[in-house]
């Protein structure tokens, strides 16, 4: 996939949010660096402002793109800001003009695809960042889900929407339809991260890192 936009090439040239002294060989993905600063409440989803940077080995540079991109909209931004930032948005900011497109249209790998990996990578970062310390995360994935039996999982997810949901509590709350061994079903209501999003906080939280699983999130009516 060909970058055309000049702004866009700019961004990658001289990124202002990388962290270029982050070295680890054994980071390969996406590790985010961020801060809340309350202003008119403590809530997660209030007018609390991010502070962004970024670490990353990856070679591929739509993301490197996507990561700059977003962390320069969403800095001094709130998670409100972030969760409805679409691909149009940030595709219009990257443009030199309007009438001027930002990658070639045939390219194999889709731009949307690379900027949603971008913004669940931080919208994950963010969640598992704000439960760290939370009552209930300690009582989360004591086992490994492949010994849980069905019940035990049920109760496992259950405890991890009602921790989710104690992020939002302004907004009317997920509910979990069903739990099995490969996916979690959840009624999403008002609740407003995708279940993209929280998928790749139950793999975090529920899966230990030796465990091979094809666990999904889907949301249902």
């Amino acid at each position: 996939m060909k970058i055309l936009s000049k702004r866009a090439q700019d961004f990658l040239i001289s990124p202002l949010h990388r962290n270029k002294n982050f070295i680890d060989s054994s980071q390969k993905d996406i590790l985010w660096d961020s801060r809340l600063e309350a202003r008119k409440d403590s809530s997660f989803y209030g007018d609390n402002i991010l502070t962004l940077s970024y670490f990353t080995q990856t070679d591929n540079e739509l993301e490197k793109l996507f990561l700059e991109a977003v962390a320069r909209l969403a800095t001094e931004r709130n998670i409100a800001f972030l969760a409805n930032l679409s691909f149009r948005e940030v595709e219009n900011y990257l443009r030199d003009e309007n009438h001027l497109p930002v990658f070639e249209a045939d390219g194999a790998i889709k731009p949307e695809t690379a900027y949603l990996k971008i913004k669940y990578s931080l919208l994950c970062s963010l969640v598992l960042k704000r439960v760290q310390g939370h009552a209930l995360f300690n009582k989360l994935a004591l086992r490994p889900w492949s010994e849980l039996s069905l019940v035990e999982k049920n109760r496992l997810v259950l405890a991890g929407v009602e921790l989710l949901n104690s992020l939002f509590p302004k907004l009317k709350k997920m509910n979990l339809a069903l739990a099995d061994d490969a996916e979690i079903s959840l009624v999403m209501n008002e609740f407003p991260l995708a279940s993209e999003v929280i998928e790749l906080v139950f793999l975090a939280l529920f899966i230990k890192q030796e465990e091979k699983t094809s666990l999904k999130v889907v949301a249902v009516q």
